[in-house]
């Protein structure tokens, strides 16, 4: 029998590489269309977008884990997965805003607050996972 941790960590690098993927595509179009320069703050940037993806990554694959074999999985996953994305999406946004203004800065505390929900949510996996992501 395999560790379902381990099963949950390479769907969490899949997912993971799959919207960084996606964004890595996107931002230059971004970029063109809204007339903005990523070149100054793009190590910032991609360090947000690296966690931001992160946290997506982990909370919906978890709860996409732990809601597969419910009855009503279909109205459970949005349910469950809204109030753990809507803080990791507006903070992401915030810090995301402020380093493309016209007056970019650097928000730490919203980058501190990514890597610590990410950090959180993978360790409480990590200890509990045994309860939530077995079939």
């Amino acid at each position: 029998m395999s560790d379902p941790f381990a099963i949950f960590l390479a769907k969490l690098v899949a997912n993971t590489l799959f919207l960084l993927l996606t964004e890595a595509l996107m931002l230059p179009f971004f970029a063109i269309f809204y007339n903005i320069s990523l070149w100054a703050q793009l190590p910032a940037l991609s360090l947000v977008l690296f966690l931001g993806s992160v946290g997506i990554a982990i909370a919906g694959t978890a709860i996409s884990a732990i809601s597969a074999q419910a009855r009503m999985r279909e109205l459970l996953l949005p349910l469950l997965l809204l109030p753990l994305l809507t803080p990791v999406l507006v903070v992401s946004a915030t810090v995301t805003g402020s380093l493309l203004d016209r007056d970019p800065v650097v928000q730490w505390k919203g980058i501190a607050f990514l890597g610590v929900f990410d950090l959180v949510f993978l360790t409480a996996l990590w200890i509990f996972g045994q309860y939530f992501l077995e079939e």
